[in-house]
């Protein structure tokens, strides 16, 4: 069983307003998302933020939610930053095996992506990440057998002191297809995306 864990709790700042909520090909970039997530996730959670009244507002009907098996969840302290987000998003599984760690403003992986990326989970591993040209990126998969380990760790923390913290045995995926490292912080960012 796979959940998955998506963020938009961050201020963002730098773009001015809610990303999840940025037009993109006639929806938005959480729908975007969501829409490549469910077919291999059994279940979404949504971890809000500061934007929680915006993105609880767009998912309103009941059915929205619904059709991704996703829910909603709020990080209250989201000022302490992503990690904070993540171990309130774990703090929410109940039974999976495995979460799917996501950022909301990562929209341009293509939905053969996912279908690959989950075929390669192996249970004697706790972590699978993808990389390209030796560089790491995201989203990542996290073993179950790591969640009670994260969620005790101190939230302030970043993924890189829990990595120096914690021993993790990783497993990597090399793709050679785009999107990897879409980020889209700033106004100009989302320009330059929609464009493409």
């Amino acid at each position: 069983m796979i959940t998955g864990i998506v963020l938009t709790a961050g201020t963002s700042a730098r773009m001015g307003r809610c990303k999840a909520l940025l037009p993109y090909k006639g929806t938005n970039l959480i729908s975007h998302v969501l829409d490549k997530l469910a077919p291999v996730c059994d279940e979404i959670i949504i971890v809000t933020g500061k934007h929680h009244d915006e993105m609880h507002e767009f998912f309103s009907s009941p059915a929205k939610l619904a059709a991704y098996h996703a829910r909603i969840v709020t990080n209250k302290n989201y000022l302490n930053g992503m990690f904070s987000s993540l171990q309130v998003g774990i703090s929410g599984v109940s039974c999976s095996d495995w979460i799917l760690y996501h950022f909301v403003d990562q929209p341009g992986l293509p939905p053969e992506f996912y279908k690959e990326f989950v075929t390669r989970l192996d249970n004697t591993k706790q972590w699978l990440q993808p990389t390209q040209n030796g560089r790491r990126a995201h989203p990542v998969c996290i073993h179950h057998s790591l969640f009670a380990e994260l969620l005790a760790a101190p939230p302030e923390l970043t993924m890189r002191d829990v990595f120096r913290k914690l021993q993790i045995d990783r497993t990597f995926w090399e793709y050679d297809g785009t999107g990897l490292f879409d980020d889209l912080d700033t106004p100009e960012d989302y320009m330059a995306f929609i464009a493409e």
